[in-house]
Formats: structure tokens, sequence, C-alpha cells
């Protein structure tokens, strides 16, 4: 959890770098199409339009339950959608930036080989703070926890099962 605070406030601190690198890939992206910046709008738009009209009107699709067709199809397409372009941005930006991922493999590296020295040192002693207990009441299970963790799981195996079978 601390890391995540770590994260989130190094985010913060470095906010205008992130806007500008954001708003240097946005107009590199674009820069030679017609629309610009409104085609990424218009494209995913165009997308499910085209999907609504060929499952609904063409194959003629029944809705699930009381869900349309096309709000089950969003809740599939948006996080592939997400886990496709985020895979394709990453990729490019390690192909894009050699040198900067040579550097950076050398430094871990390094900082590797001087952890590998440090963990042959071996310790002489071990000593135990507290002593394991057997607890008087039954242990509840963290229900939250547990919905949250599977829920996570679920999504990134949808993930996974989408991008195996489009490939």
């Amino acid at each position: 959890m601390i890391l995540l605070f770590k994260f989130l406030r190094r985010i913060y601190i470095y906010r205008s770098i992130i806007m500008t690198m954001a708003i240097r890939e946005i107009q590199s992206r674009y820069v030679g199409t017609l629309a610009g910046f409104v085609w990424s709008v218009i494209n995913p738009l165009m997308m499910i339009f085209v999907f609504w009209f060929v499952f609904s009107v063409g194959f003629k699709i029944q809705p699930v339950g009381n869900a349309p067709f096309i709000v089950v199809f969003l809740c599939g397409l948006i996080p592939w959608t997400m886990f496709s372009e985020t895979l394709m941005a990453n990729t490019n930006a390690i192909t894009g930036n050699v040198e900067t991922a040579k550097s950076t493999f050398e430094i871990l590296s390094k900082k590797g080989e001087k952890t590998k020295i440090s963990s042959e040192i071996k310790a002489t002693t071990i000593q135990v703070s507290v002593p394991a207990s057997i607890p008087e009441t039954p242990v509840k299970p963290k229900t939250k926890l547990n919905v949250l963790i599977a829920g996570i799981v679920g999504l990134i195996a949808s993930i996974m099962v989408a991008f195996s079978q489009s490939f």
C-alpha cells in the first residue's frame, strides 16, 4: 500500500512532465491525419457503430437479460482496447528508444551484481523475535478483499483469453 502512495505521489510531482509528454505523443501520433486529434474519438465510435450494426441489425443478436447488446459489447471492448493500446504503446516506446533501454539495462545489471555480492554474506545467527501463537477465535475471511482479488484475476484472465483468441 505504501508503494501505491509513493507511486501516486511521484505522478503528482511529475505531473507537468507527464502532461507535456502526453501532449507531444498525441500531436506526433495524429500529425499526418486529416481529422487530427478528433480521429482518436471518431475511430472508436465508428468501430462501435459497425459492430452494433453487424451484430444487432445483421445477425439480430438478442439482448442478454435486460442488457442491450451494445452494453455487453462495450464491457468487453473497453478493457480489450485499453490492454491492446497499452501493449502497443509500450512496445513502440521500447523499440523507439533502444539506447535508453540499453542504458537502463546496464544500470540494473550493475545493481544486480552489487546485490549478488551482498547476498553472499551469510548470517551466522537467527533470532525469532515473536513466537507463533494459535488464534483463540476463528479467523473470518476477508470477503471484500477476496472479491476484489477475484475480480482482478477474472479481468486479467478474460483479457488473456481475448488476446489469445485474436491471434
